[in-house]
């Protein structure tokens, strides 16, 4: 069960990665993060740097979503994106993978 502070925590992650200010997180979403993320970064999009990087967040994003979308729409709305995280943090291992690939890819 997530606490009070992890709620705000993932509101406030929700908000901000949802770029376009929809209501959900999808895929355009990730991509414009992994588009400004990569520019930021100097990987050149097909760059080997710039597919590791698309390929994890992907990843994350794949797993997410396999987690949490309840209505099979590809996309986390708020509710969504908490249930999922709350099962992602129930897992330590899946959970420390995903963090963990993620965090190694972008430093």
């Amino acid at each position: 069960m997530l606490t009070a502070l992890q709620i705000r925590k993932l509101t406030r992650g929700f908000n901000l990665f949802d770029l376009d200010q929809n209501g959900v997180m999808d895929r355009h979403d990730c991509e414009m993060v992994i588009q400004a993320t990569t520019k930021a970064m100097g990987y050149a999009p097909g760059s080997p740097e710039y597919t590791a990087y698309h390929d994890e967040y992907m990843a994350g994003w794949n797993a997410l979503v396999a987690l949490g979308d309840s209505d099979g729409d590809q996309k986390l709305t708020l509710a969504e994106n908490l249930v999922a995280y709350d099962k992602l943090m129930a897992q330590p291992e899946q959970f420390n993978a995903l963090i963990l690939g993620f965090v190694k890819t972008a430093i």
